[in-house]
């Protein structure tokens, strides 16, 4: 949604400043292997959108940089690490920058924090949130675990289990609270044969140094208990996904009233008391599509309410 926001900022003529936190462009995009943009693969429409951006004479781009503040009449901070990566620092490069910014429109575009769950012994080394496993997977080249316990509430932890097992691993089982499971995804993991437990829970881990099961339970008929009897299910590892939280932060630190929305059971973006907007999963725009969409819509209107034409 960043990227998107600011593509169409600059094709309208408009100054912007673009700053990633992480060293790459791309956040959420590069942890995906299974969409397509414009018939491309995520990275590389991260990539070709960036080196449109760098030929723009009007774009900044700063990457490791991340905002710190967000104050009155559209004034950011924001400290980039300009040389903390390379070791010795060559001459005449600092190791960090302080940004001071005054912007005349703002594009919240800061994502989502993946929700864990909350069991007993969910702090054993071996349980991670259901994302990071992806992230590891279709970023990083690794698999965490070679027989995957997933824990989740929600349709996304399918998607890691499809990555799990096009990376050669196995999921031991999906345990999924819900009362039933449908949906594309859902039939993607039956279809590879994946167990799932729907309306269940895991009650326990099993293991010391490292996983090497859990315990898995029938929710009660008040979701807030268990019955019958604990399944047993062998896994060297454990992703969970309670949901996702908007990352409202910079929004509130700019005095934004946030909404609560009880159907993603978090905060949004509500009334702004400054130039700004809100696009991508932090505004609650969760799907691909329509975060790149919100994306081009809000850095078009930022050009256009900034003064620029286009």
């Amino acid at each position: 949604a960043g990227l998107a926001a600011a593509l169409a900022a600059g094709r309208n003529g408009a100054r912007v400043i673009l700053m990633e936190e992480t060293a790459d462009w791309g956040g959420a995009l590069l942890s995906e292997s299974d969409s397509e943009i414009d018939g491309k693969a995520p990275a590389r429409w991260a990539a070709e959108t960036v080196a449109e951006l760098e030929a723009m004479p009007d774009v900044t781009l700063a990457k490791r940089c991340t905002v710190t503040g967000y104050y009155d009449h559209n004034y950011l901070t924001a400290l980039e690490r300009v040389s903390d990566h390379l070791g010795a620092a060559p001459e005449h490069i600092p190791r960090q920058r302080l940004w001071k910014i005054r912007a005349k429109r703002v594009v919240l575009a800061t994502g989502a924090l993946e929700r864990p769950l909350v069991f007993s012994d969910n702090d054993r080394p071996g349980v991670m949130l259901s994302s990071a496993v992806r992230t590891y997977i279709n970023r990083y080249g690794v698999l965490p675990g070679r027989k995957v316990g997933i824990f989740t509430n929600n349709d996304d932890a399918y998607r890691t289990a499809l990555a799990i097992e096009e990376s050669h691993g196995k999921v031991a089982a999906i345990v999924d609270a819900r009362s039933t499971v449908s949906g594309a995804l859902a039939n993607a993991a039956r279809a590879k044969g994946i167990t799932i437990y729907e309306n269940h829970g895991i009650v326990s881990v099993q293991g010391k140094s490292k996983v090497s099961g859990v315990e898995v339970m029938q929710l009660d008929a008040s979701g807030a208990g268990v019955t019958g009897t604990a399944k047993a299910v062998n896994c060297d590892l454990v992703a969970m996904s309670g949901g996702w939280n908007p990352t409202v932060h910079l929004f509130s630190q700019a005095k934004g009233k946030l909404a609560w929305n009880d159907e993603m059971a978090a905060f949004l973006p509500g009334t702004a008391s400054q130039a700004l907007a809100s696009a991508g999963a932090c505004n609650g725009t969760f799907a691909l599509a329509d975060a790149l969409k919100e994306g081009l819509k809000l850095g078009a209107e930022a050009a256009r309410e900034a003064g620029f034409k286009g």
